[in-house]
């Protein structure tokens, strides 16, 4: 299953690899970096399935984490010899996290692996301005860099995940689990299984079955919340943020969707058609029954007290991360004040 990367040299790259793990034509060291986890995940579990054997994986395969193991002792299973194979691997998570002086001894030492040990360096995403991150990729010629998808490579990615399952799904349908779910992939590929069961044996998915499907879940509530703030409808908006809290909704991303709604709120108060030379709805780059509610909505507020609104959002997004103040309490209270405006 294809997928790309804002860069074409590394979507080039990914699809080399994969080629490449079909043929068995397997590097001792690679660096996987980025901020996709799902994507960084998905690879290293296809050299886990193509290099050891299930049966070998308690002999020949070793999983660690930077951040709570000793560079020794990460250096030493990448001088152990397997067991009963001719290969072993050893994936190392968090490699940023090592201390500048530990940095230059994994370098130092990554040019000195048997040939025996395939080594999977592993690091979130890391500032190209630094020593460290230059070396590595000097010395690491098979580094893959995975990055959040968007726009039609995000498209691309739903549509082959579902045609995985020897499904279809049509434009509409992407669009909706798009602008519902996010570009989380995580989460996307969690809606695309339960749609894949929600239709059984019919081929193709459709837009009604990601409404029936995904609308009755946390991200269509999340979406909601912000039309009952939009309506100033205080009693259902604190009933809808009880009900979110209660289902296992984190704060941030409940804010996360308010201060989405509420930015689409603020653009259409300043939209003007006749100069904008399109409709709302793409303006706000939405669907038309949604940006119709927006239209509606921002009526009950003026410009001033829209502005105001944003600087809410942003002190609960402060209070969020840093006050001791309860989640919950912080969240009622920028409720009730955006109702109130």
């Amino acid at each position: 299953m294809a997928w790309f990367t804002f860069h074409k040299n590394e979507t080039m790259r990914y699809q080399e690899f994969l080629k490449n793990l079909e043929k068995k034509q397997i590097s001792n060291l690679y660096h996987f970096t980025g901020e996709e986890n799902f994507l960084k995940d998905e690879a290293i579990k296809k050299l886990i399935e193509i290099l050891i054997p299930k049966e070998q994986e308690s002999f020949n395969l070793d999983i660690v984490y930077a951040s709570r193991t000793k560079l020794d002792q990460i250096l030493n299973l990448t001088q152990t010899f397997p067991v009963g194979s001719s290969k072993r691997l050893v994936i190392v998570y968090e490699v940023e996290k090592l201390s500048p002086d530990e940095k230059e001894f994994l370098l130092e030492h990554l040019n000195s692996l048997p040939d025996s040990t395939c080594l999977v360096v592993v690091s979130g995403k890391l500032d190209k301005r630094t020593t460290f991150c230059k070396t590595i990729k000097e010395k690491v010629k098979n580094t893959l860099e995975f990055n959040p998808l968007k726009d039609e490579q995000l498209s691309l990615w739903i549509s082959n995940r579902v045609k995985s399952f020897q499904k279809n799904i049509n434009k509409e349908a992407i669009k909706l689990l798009e602008t519902w779910v996010g570009n989380s992939l995580f989460d996307l590929a969690n809606q695309i299984g339960k749609l894949v069961l929600y239709v059984g044996d019919r081929k193709n998915i459709i837009k009604s079955d990601v409404e029936n499907v995904v609308g009755i879940t946390k991200a269509f509530k999340s979406w909601d919340l912000g039309h009952k703030v939009g309506e100033r409808d205080l009693a259902g908006a604190l009933e809808m943020l009880k009900s979110l809290l209660l289902y296992g909704e984190k704060p941030l991303s409940i804010l996360f969707w308010l201060t989405d709604h509420w930015i689409k709120l603020v653009k259409a108060k300043h939209f003007d058609p006749s100069k904008m030379g399109m409709p709302l709805a793409s303006y706000l780059g939405t669907w038309p029954e949604l940006s119709f509610k927006i239209d509606k909505q921002k009526i009950n507020f003026t410009k001033e007290k829209l502005e105001q609104g944003l600087y809410l959002l942003h002190q609960a997004d402060v209070d969020l991360k840093t006050s001791r103040m309860p989640p919950n309490l912080i969240l009622e209270l920028l409720v009730y004040r955006l109702c109130s405006l």
